[in-house]
């Protein structure tokens, strides 16, 4: 593998601030759905980051956003969004 190939690495106090502001949503979260229970994230067109207190589409066929459960919107620069 050439130097051109090699996957680049993030270095380790980068990597600890990305854990630790994951690990900060993720213990906000659980408090908030101690009194909205259904609350959740959804990144949607790779940079509006939702918290939605239900689901982000009706289940079936035909599947239809709810924006009516959408709480807040922020910015989420250099996202991304997809299944992969």
């Amino acid at each position: 593998m050439s130097e051109e190939d090699e996957k680049p690495e993030l270095e380790l106090k980068h990597e600890r601030q990305i854990k630790a502001a994951i690990k900060k949503l993720n213990d906000t979260m659980i408090e908030v759905r101690k009194y909205i229970p259904d609350a959740m994230y959804y990144l949607e067109d790779g940079s509006n980051f939702n918290i939605l207190s239900g689901p982000s589409h009706t289940v079936g066929g035909g599947e239809q956003p709810l924006h009516e459960n959408v709480i807040l919107v922020l910015d989420l620069r250099h996202a991304e969004c997809g299944g992969w």
